[in-house]
């Protein structure tokens, strides 16, 4: 394997500094999508220190005299490897440790393709965490065509990384590490210019290490798959032959082993280390291709319910009993069932356990449980069978199957299960997931459940709160029983939309103001009118005397004329009076 040049295995201070502020990956298991990198990141904080070149071609000294740089390469005579349109290992990531200034270490598989050679595998230097990386050299000119790092790929140390290089289409070769395209991006293929890969002494396995004083060689690697070969119409083939070949310092020699070395190993497996005693160049570390293996299947019952689950367990030993550790061993079923994990490894004593959710069904029906041994260089199945009883279904109900909501709104829905004789069914699981059915441009806003999940109560209720989306649309709720034996759903429609105007704000401030506006008027001028007639008292009626009678009793004399009939006060005047 190549190394990585010298802008790459160690870095220039100058571009070290500006790739200091790029975060750090997060470890843990097989992560989400991430686009590869192209340029070097800092995932550890580091001293500004001069960086001495670590390619191929820096003399190989001892540390004692500056420096040293060692490589263990894995290669084959086996004339069946070309021609080959892929090529894979499978490597057990190491430990994520602080390394040295001027150090690095890299592992990996490479092959000649056309006329470029691709190296790929797992890389880490004094500011690098372990990091699947991606090469591409031309072979006339020996510059580095591509180099590509999956920062956001977590390893983990102990995890097993499969890495498979395939032409795909043409002259076109993609990359993908335990399945995924490298990086999730197109930058994941290459156009080698060949569609096969036809010289053997162009393949290899390698670990290539460089350092100051102090060797970064781990204790102890693995590669369960170091090499193998993907040939025309005949898929995956291991090499019936390893050798390996050491070079660097006598005093810096580290151990390599394969099947010959180690009886439990599978034909192609390998481990190295400091923990192991030197092997030199040209001693071989495996001779054979595949070998048969014997694997047993148990199951914790011989009958389960349809949705259900059996605990599964498996034991991996040669023909003569010998219990086989670290294989990889796939679980599946005759009818589509869920082994969570599929792939279990075995341990020491042989033996590996997983659980198997069974498929649902109406009627009784036999199912066959099969167990093969997935490692490249063994070769070995076996199966079982069980008996799946109907499961039970259960009826789920809702409160509301039309529900109708503002945006941004909450509502109130209860789910219930029952038998199907209609009693109250307690204690059931219920998952609920949101999707979209009409929502324009909503896009992936959909109900939000709170809970998404729980357990129905004594009475067979689960009340969850509805979360409308801030954008009208149509939208579906759907609960389901996530219970092991027993099945069962129901979908609530939910309509998100603004509620129609009510006659207030359809009519109130262009005919009902105006309106009221003019009523409190004509209250108020009247209001006026009764205050002013109360202020001036009540009006005197007319004397009911017709106009004749006024007239005969002096209605017409004139202002100031004297009554006709004397006061009643004077005395009338006698006989004797002058």
């Amino acid at each position: 394997m190549r190394a990585l040049p010298p802008s790459v295995a160690l870095g220039v201070v100058a571009i070290v500094v500006a790739l200091a502020a790029v975060p750090v990956a997060g470890v843990g298991g097989l992560s989400p999508a991430h686009p590869p990198v192209r340029t070097l990141p800092s995932l550890r904080t580091f001293a500004r220190d001069a960086v001495a070149d670590s390619v191929a071609g820096r003399p190989l000294l001892d540390p004692a005299s500056g420096g040293a740089s060692t490589r263990m390469l894995v290669t084959t005579a086996d004339p069946g490897v070309v021609p080959n349109n892929g090529i894979a290992t499978n490597l057990t990531a190491f430990p994520a440790l602080t390394y040295p200034a001027n150090s690095s270490f890299q592992t990996g598989a490479e092959e000649v393709i056309g006329s470029y050679e691709a190296v790929f595998g797992i890389f880490t230097n004094t500011h690098m965490d372990p990091t699947a990386f991606f090469a591409v050299f031309s072979n006339s000119s020996d510059v580095e065509v591509q180099i590509l790092y999956w920062v956001g790929l977590p390893i983990s140390s102990g995890y097993p990384y499969n890495f498979q290089l395939v032409d795909t289409t043409g002259t076109t070769w993609t990359l993908t590490v335990n399945g995924l395209l490298f990086g999730n991006e197109s930058d994941a293929s290459f156009d080698f210019g060949a569609s096969t890969a036809t010289w053997s002494g162009g393949i290899g396995f390698s670990e290539l290490a460089i350092y100051d004083s102090t060797t970064t060689v781990p204790t102890s690697f693995v590669a369960t798959t170091a090499l193998a070969v993907d040939r025309p119409g005949a898929g995956w083939y291991l090499p019936v032959n390893g050798t390996a070949n050491y070079s660097g310092p006598s005093a810096a020699a580290y151990g390599i082993q394969g099947r010959t070395q180690l009886a439990g190993f599978a034909p192609g497996e390998v481990a190295s280390g400091t923990s192991l005693a030197a092997v030199r160049s040209s001693e071989t570390l495996w001779t054979t291709g595949p070998v048969p293996v014997e694997v047993g299947v148990n199951l914790s019952a011989r009958t389960a319910p349809g949705l259900g689950f059996v605990n599964v367990e498996v034991n991996v030993s040669t023909p003569s009993a010998t219990p086989l550790g670290t294989v990889p061993v796939y679980i599946g079923d005759s009818l589509g069932g869920n082994a969570t994990p599929s792939t279990v490894y075995t341990e020491l004593d042989g033996a590996a356990g997983t659980i198997l959710t069974l498929p649902n069904e109406s009627v009784a029906v036999g199912l066959t449980v099969r167990a093969t041994v997935t490692i490249l260089g063994f070769v070995g199945s076996n199966s079982t069978a069980l008996t799946i009883e109907p499961s039970v279904q259960v009826i789920v109900t809702s409160s509301a199957p039309n529900l109708t909501l503002p945006p941004g709104t909450n509502g109130t829905e209860s789910f219930e299960t029952h038998t199907n004789t209609g009693q109250p069914f307690p204690g059931v699981a219920l998952a609920l997931s949101a999707t979209v059915v009409v929502a324009g441009s909503a896009g992936s806003v959909s109900v939000l459940p709170d809970p998404s999940s729980g357990t129905t109560d004594g009475n067979g209720t689960l009340t969850v709160r509805m979360q409308a989306p801030s954008v009208a649309g149509d939208y579906a709720v759907v609960a389901v029983v996530s219970d092991y034996g027993v099945w069962g759903q129901t979908t609530v429609h939910v309509t998100v939309r603004t509620p129609p105007p009510t006659f207030w704000q359809s009519y109130g401030t262009r005919e009902i103001v105006p309106a009221i506006g003019v009523g409190a008027g004509i209250v108020v001028v009247v209001a006026l009118v009764v205050a002013v007639r109360r202020r001036r008292g009540p009006r005197q009626g007319l004397p009911e005397m017709d106009l004749r009678k006024l007239r005969e009793q002096g209605g017409d004399s004139g202002p100031g004329a004297a009554p006709s009939v004397p006061p009643v006060s004077r005395t009338p005047p006698g006989s004797d009076t002058p």
